[in-house]
């Protein structure tokens, strides 16, 4: 019994200790009391949590590994280098506009099949992007050159002795990866390319804040390119689209395309070295303007340069050129860029085919130097402000142009005419003279009548004569 309770004892003493070690301080009966305040915790204590917070740390996110699409056997080659400067640019002259307007602080949004990062010219400028095909992050990679030679017309750095160069160099570049393009053996022509995809591409652009958006795909229905559009539009971004490479040429003209053809948007054709409409360049009412787009030569993907065709190349130029205009003009709305596009465009040939130039070949050193003076005159007091519209301006320009013209070949008629008559009743004459010259008679003596190889003027009928 004593050993019993011995153990018992014991017993007793080992789960006390083990209660302390496992629930922590406990009281018994005969011991000092704890201090009131440690019975309680940091955050139960209003002295402490009056005084300082409790620091908590917290684990930093990591950072969204972003993948680059796998191109497979099916990826392009890069390119070769060229040195020689490309027919564009010396229409474009980006070391012209270099002074004026380099696309600094402007983004722009390639909708098209990624943009290769790692290409030399276009390395620090390139953004992640977005890829609508596997919807995640990650649009800077092209498996197959067309959205790399896009961003390479706008954006290009001057690489030593290689003669591209883009238009707004200091600009970025957004990729939004929305198709992909058919092996070589294809032609190069888009494979399943989703418009429902586009649509998306262009409001994911227009969220992430681009400053002008660049579409190279071309549809015969509007689909909700039309309402993307106007969600980009309505943000203040412009949108500048391809017309396609649709041309029919057994019709005058081709069925419309889209998003070129929706409300507002920039549609762009496209020219060649000759300045001349692409065969391929879609003639309808979506362009806008033209620009150069066949035979370009433009990045390639990984890197080199090649040359290139189509409409989507076109876009791009443009593109590039309202970036500056943003530059320069930063309060300018999606439409008043458009008009100063067109207003400032050069002529293009006349003829059947003018419906495919729209207002005629893109000029963006006009487009950034003629701009609307910052002092206009001011209206007399009462009277309305006089609107300015450079396309009307123009317009009558040219019209009075051609009045004056007419009130000169008027005149020049009339004198013509009255020559005419003089030559018609002095050659007779002459003839019957064998050219002799007249000679008059002696001032002394009075005529007596007239010589008879004289001719009158005119005669009196016989019954007036006495």
């Amino acid at each position: 019994m004593r050993r019993s309770g011995r153990r018992a004892g014991a017993t007793a003493a080992l789960l006390v200790a083990v209660g302390v070690l496992v629930c922590g301080p406990v009281a018994t009966a005969g011991a000092s009391p704890l201090p009131k305040d440690d019975t309680k915790s940091a955050a139960d204590s209003p002295k402490k949590s009056s005084s300082k917070k409790a620091k908590t740390k917290r684990k930093k996110p990591k950072p969204a590994v972003i993948t680059r699409p796998s191109c497979g056997a099916n990826a392009a080659p890069a390119g070769t280098v060229v040195r020689e400067v490309p027919w564009q640019q010396l229409w474009l002259s980006p070391e012209r506009l270099a002074p004026l307007a380099n696309g600094s602080g402007q983004t722009v949004a390639v909708v098209d099949t990624g943009v290769s990062s790692e290409h030399e010219q276009l390395k620090g400028k390139v953004q992640p992007g977005y890829d609508e095909l596997r919807g995640k992050p990650g649009g800077h990679a092209d498996c197959q050159s067309h959205g790399t030679a896009v961003a390479g017309l706008i954006a290009a750095d001057k690489q030593g002795s290689i003669g591209l160069r883009g238009i707004a160099p200091e600009a970025e570049i957004m990729p939004i990866r929305v198709t992909e393009v058919l092996p070589a053996s294809s032609a190069g022509a888009l494979e399943r390319t989703d418009p429902a995809k586009v649509a998306k591409g262009i409001r994911r652009a227009a969220g992430r804040g681009a400053s002008v958006i660049q579409v190279s795909s071309a549809f015969t229905a509007p689909g909700a390119l039309c309402e993307a559009s106007a969600f980009a539009l309505k943000k203040g971004i412009p949108v500048v689209a391809a017309v396609g490479d649709l041309r029919n040429s057994a019709l005058v003209q081709d069925a419309a395309t889209y998003p070129a053809a929706c409300e507002g948007v920039i549609g762009v054709g496209s020219v060649g070295p000759d300045f001349l409409l692409a065969g391929s360049s879609a003639v309808n009412e979506a362009v806008d303007l033209v620009a150069p787009g066949d035979e370009v030569v433009s990045t390639a993907r990984v890197s080199g340069q090649q040359s290139f065709r189509g409409t989507s190349l076109a876009s791009g130029v443009v593109a590039g050129a309202v970036a500056l205009v943003r530059q320069t003009d930063p309060d300018l709305k999606p439409a008043e860029i458009a008009k100063r596009l067109t207003a400032t465009a050069d002529p293009v040939p006349a003829g059947e085919q003018t419906l495919g130039y729209g207002a005629g070949l893109v000029n963006p050193y006009r487009a950034v130097t003629e701009q609307a003076s910052a002092t206009e005159p001011q209206p007399i007091a009462g009277a309305a402000a006089r609107v300015v519209d450079p396309v009307a301006d123009r317009i009558e320009a040219a019209q009075a142009s051609g009045r004056k013209n007419a009130a000169v070949l008027a005149a020049a008629a009339i004198a013509m005419v009255l020559l005419l008559g003089v030559l018609a009743a002095a050659v007779p004459r002459g003839h019957r003279r064998s050219w002799r010259p007249g000679r008059s008679a002696p001032a002394t003596e009075k005529p007596t009548g007239r010589s008879a190889d004289e001719e009158p003027l005119f005669t009196l009928p016989e019954v007036y004569r006495s």
